[in-house]
């Protein structure tokens, strides 16, 4: 993975990613998400197949600076999401920058 702006970078870092995506303001919203060209948010029920290793990465990154994670309850289901949305070096990460160990989920259900 590269970034190229704000300045061009071959091999872009975990922590340089995280400074990138962070926000020094709070709180603060953002949205993350893939779909595929004629805007599924799914192949075969799942959300995984859609993304590429790089959107896998961001994804997991990007969580590590959630304090609370919205996920739809059809994807709860569909992918049997449980336990912490966040791994143990996630959470290490989170607890060694300031953040709280834990994060909340917010089950999001269609009305």
């Amino acid at each position: 993975m590269r970034a190229l702006l704000p300045e061009s970078i071959t091999n872009i870092s975990d922590e340089q990613l995280l400074e990138r995506y962070n926000s020094k303001q709070r709180p603060f919203v953002r949205f993350n998400f893939v779909s595929s060209i004629d805007g599924s948010a799914q192949v075969d029920g799942l959300s995984a197949a859609l993304g590429s290793e790089g959107d896998h990465r961001i994804f997991a990154l990007i969580r590590r600076l959630a304090d609370v994670i919205v996920v739809g309850s059809g994807t709860v289901r569909a992918e049997g999401y449980e336990g912490a949305l966040v791994s143990a070096q996630d959470s290490q990460w989170r607890t060694s920058h300031g953040c709280a160990h834990t994060q909340h989920w917010q089950l999001s259900q269609q009305a």
